[in-house]
């Protein structure tokens, strides 16, 4: 868990988001998913000295080194930025929806070898 005056880490927000998903509250829990990438690039970066600002160009980097398939961290983004656009618009339709937030859930916790 996250320590006072500290950001809430990815997991948190997972949790977080797992939460608004149950009580029917997608907006939030998108909103929350989102939340949940950024903060797991954001370690990435940290973890590995690289500048965190533009995802996409960070998702790129990561994958350069060959450790991880191909748009491993790219493909992650996808799911977390239509997140985004549903948390700010609802554009996506119920089984979209679904299918985002489970792609993202599940890479935020593979950054993590998170397998709850």
């Amino acid at each position: 868990m996250s320590t006072p005056n500290t950001e809430p880490s990815a997991l948190d927000y997972l949790d977080a988001a797992e939460s608004a998903y149950i009580s029917g509250d997608d907006q939030e829990a998108s909103r929350l998913m989102w939340k949940a990438t950024q903060v797991t690039f954001a370690a990435l970066a940290q973890t590995r000295g690289l500048d965190g600002g533009d995802l996409i160009e960070l998702a790129k980097v990561l994958e350069s080194d060959g450790l991880v398939p191909k748009y491993h961290y790219r493909g992650g983004l996808v799911g977390a930025t239509l997140l985004r656009d549903h948390a700010d618009m609802e554009v996506l339709e119920s089984h979209e929806l679904k299918d985002a937030y489970e792609a993202t859930r599940e890479f935020v916790r593979d950054c993590f070898d998170d397998k709850r």
